[in-house]
């Protein structure tokens, strides 16, 4: 299943890789983004696995899939529908489900990007907007 969607995607902010938790890192990344000047609806999707196999089997049942990327900015630009970004720390990699699943949003006309650092949500950020909207 995980192998029949191209894979595009690139990763922002690899070089300088945020060392701390990955949930700093997500907060931090969905404050840049809520400073985005055409204040697009930027959201999460809880989708964590640390839960009991009976809650696991709950949110299966309303509808969570593994692999929904961190931050979704639901907003079109440049002929993309909107901007996906799975985020990653030092230590941290990319699974099959969440490449096929970025590759699917890319498929769908989304942007979408692994990101590392504030500094990669920025780049992520200024491409997807084809401008510098973060110095």
């Amino acid at each position: 299943m995980w192998n029949d969607i191209e894979y595009n995607f690139k990763h922002y902010g690899k070089k300088n890789k945020y060392s701390g938790k990955e949930s700093s890192l997500q907060s931090a990344c969905y404050k840049l983004c809520l400073r985005i000047p055409a204040r697009p609806l930027v959201f999460h999707v809880p989708n964590q696995r640390q839960q009991s196999k009976a809650m696991g089997n709950i949110w299966k049942a309303q509808g969570v899939v593994a692999g929904i990327p961190d931050l979704i900015i639901a907003h079109s630009e440049q002929g993309y529908n909107g901007l996906v970004a799975e985020l990653k720390v030092k230590g941290g990699s990319l699974q099959d489900h969440q490449k096929y699943v970025l590759g699917w949003f890319e498929r769908e006309g989304w942007k979408a990007g692994v990101v590392w650092s504030v500094d990669g949500m920025k780049d992520l950020i200024n491409e997807y907007y084809g401008r510098e909207v973060f110095k």
